[in-house]
């Protein structure tokens, strides 16, 4: 098991619209927060694994043509994953691909 955090940095945003007029979206930063839980097969080297994120930056500014506005709003991103692990065993007790 396991719950990870962090701040998020996400990318400014390029938006087309109207047969190729663009907008410039700007973001803070912002934070992710997510959790993972497992399951390990015994003796067989197998392990399951769902995962699940949120992250959540602020919308700060929006500039279209050549007008800048403070903008308001947030840019959500839920994810999740299904993982199957496989450990193999080596003659190396310190290194484990």
């Amino acid at each position: 098991m396991s719950v990870p955090g962090s701040g998020a940095l996400l990318n400014d945003s390029d938006i087309e619209y109207n047969s190729g007029n663009t907008a410039d979206v700007g973001s803070d930063t912002g934070y992710t927060v997510g959790g993972a839980i497992g399951y390990r097969l015994k003796e067989s080297g197998v392990r399951f694994e769902a995962q699940f994120n949120h992250q959540k930056n602020d919308i700060d500014s929006a500039s279209a043509l050549v007008v800048t506005i403070t903008a308001g709003g947030d840019a959500t991103i839920n994810s999740g994953m299904a993982n199957v692990i496989v450990d193999f065993k080596t003659k190396s007790p310190k290194w484990t691909p």
